[in-house]
């Protein structure tokens, strides 16, 4: 299985930086960008927007492209920030705790 790497840069590129080495550059926009992969019959959207809160850092999404697929794909992953580390635990937990 290979691994896709989500970044965003600066405040106008975001791409998957681990497999594909493809970005997208929305020109300061402050507008979404979205990747779209897919694999197996399954696709998921991966949404990247710069400063939406006022943070000055970049919101990164998933979701799947057909809504009537009942998944959850955070079991695949990974975050290289310890904090990210820890919420993703909790996500994890929360579903097999009540959802799975």
């Amino acid at each position: 299985m290979k691994t896709l790497k989500f970044m965003g840069h600066s405040d106008d590129t975001f791409g998957e930086y681990g497999t594909t080495m493809d970005d997208i550059d929305n020109a300061g926009s402050g507008e979404p960008i979205q990747c779209v992969i897919e694999a197996d019959g399954t696709a998921l959207i991966v949404t990247g927007q710069y400063d939406r809160n006022g943070t000055g850092t970049w919101d990164i999404g998933i979701s799947l492209l057909m809504s009537d697929t009942d998944m959850l794909y955070t079991a695949g992953l990974e975050a290289e920030n310890a904090e990210l580390k820890k919420l993703l635990r909790s996500i994890r937990s929360y579903y097999r705790e009540n959802i799975a």
